[in-house]
């Protein structure tokens, strides 16, 4: 992660439209902010504050991209300048944000920028953003938009590729016009996306969990809940688990099992150095989530040391990744596909020391779990979708793998 980024999430923090960065990088900054906070469970406590924010951070929901609401709590500067664009201009941004838009090499979620910004350059940014939030100082022109930049164009001013998510600055140092046009387009690019209609589905989603944040009567009960997760995590671990501490609350999750927001979650407790934590659907008990915690670390957010990448470990541990999973699964439910996907750090090594294997369901359902090479266990599993849609992280390596 790169220094411009890492003021962007602070500039994210602090304001009502958040600025778009690579998600799986805002991920990595808030995992290893995590990783080193004590896990350590008292008598009366449970681990679940720490994993729901690990879990949260984790998901590869929609609730990444979006960073919403918007409208209801922009200052009215923003929130006037946004509610004046015409039809044509917010359908113009949509299409800007708009997957389908971009190439298969270039399919991220979130906007990228070609280059970081100057020690001079961020303090006028921070300034600027301030402003216009505040004060309403706001640009004379938009920040110019392409298709497609050809590979010998030096880049004049700055710019955003639809092509790709990203935008293209020059190797200059920038204006404060320029700067405000790059604020703007992230402001806009945000409430545009935030009025899909995919969206607004998750935002409706939320504000029902929000507006009351328990079971309802057409939900699992507390018993048949526990009784569903231990049933899960005894498969996973290959083990009886009744005689673990058991302990139950209904959090607001991941919003990934098609049921919308609000889950259970079950913690495990067989000794000081023993945690297990379990998350299923509110209506029908679906596994959405599985995490370890083990001799103080809490692997929903304890990284791992980086490690060679060796390809035929990754093919050997398949087979052990695979049974876990199938071990869960109905007998009318197969693999389709399956694939181990990692990345890299600058030498060269897999990053963090995980790697993820990636199923595909016949059912659509997509699960991930991970593999520590440090500790040789998997201790992640999560649901990543219900619909069968699955794109890898920019820049990481793909294994295919058989089913």
């Amino acid at each position: 992660m790169n220094k411009f980024d890492k003021e962007i999430i602070k500039l994210a923090k602090k304001s009502k439209c958040p600025v778009s960065i690579e998600y799986y990088e805002r991920i990595d900054s808030l995992l290893k902010n995590l990783k080193d906070k004590p896990v350590g469970v008292t008598k009366g406590q449970t681990p679940f504050s720490l994993f729901r924010a690990c879990a949260a951070v984790c998901s590869l929901a929609a609730i990444i991209m979006i960073s919403m609401p918007v409208c209801a709590k922009l200052g009215s500067y923003v929130k006037e300048r946004m509610l004046q664009m015409s039809n044509e201009e917010l359908e113009s941004y949509m299409e800007a944000s708009d997957q389908n838009n971009m190439t298969a090499a270039h399919n991220v979620e979130a906007l990228t920028y070609s280059r970081e910004l100057s020690e001079e350059e961020l303090i006028r940014y921070n300034d600027l953003f301030e402003k216009y939030e505040n004060e309403g100082l706001f640009p004379e022109h938009d920040l110019p938009v392409v298709e497609k930049i050809q590979d010998s164009t030096t880049t004049e001013y700055p710019l955003y590729e639809t092509s790709s998510y990203k935008c293209y600055l020059p190797e200059r140092t920038l204006t404060d016009e320029e700067l405000l046009q790059m604020i703007d387009f992230v402001h806009k690019l945000d409430y545009a996306t935030s009025q899909t209609a995919e969206a607004q589905e998750i935002l409706n989603n939320q504000k029902e969990y929000e507006a009351n944040p328990h079971p309802d009567e057409n939900d699992l009960s507390e018993e048949t809940a526990i009784a569903a997760a231990s049933s899960y995590l005894e498969k996973i671990l290959n083990k009886d688990c009744s005689s673990m501490e058991k302990s139950i609350e209904f959090w607001f999750g991941n919003g990934t099992s098609g049921e919308g927001y609000g889950e259970y979650l079950i913690t495990f407790k067989a000794g000081d150095a023993e945690s297990y934590l379990v998350s299923i659907s509110r209506e029908t008990g679906i596994l959405t989530c599985v995490t370890f915690i083990l001799n103080g670390k809490n692997y929903a957010a304890y990284q791992g040391t980086s490690a060679p990448a060796d390809e035929q470990l990754f093919y050997s541990h398949y087979e052990t990744a695979k049974a876990i999973l199938t071990g869960l699964l109905d007998p009318d439910i197969s693999i389709v596909e399956s694939i181990c996907e990692y990345r890299t750090d600058d030498s060269g090594y897999v990053e963090n020391g995980y790697i993820y294997y990636i199923f595909t369901l016949s059912n659509g359902y997509i699960y991930s779990i991970g593999y520590n090479m440090e500790d040789d266990i998997y201790p992640r599993l999560y649901l990543i979708d219900t619909n069968g849609s699955y794109g890898a992280l920019p820049d990481n390596i793909i294994l295919p793998m058989e089913p």
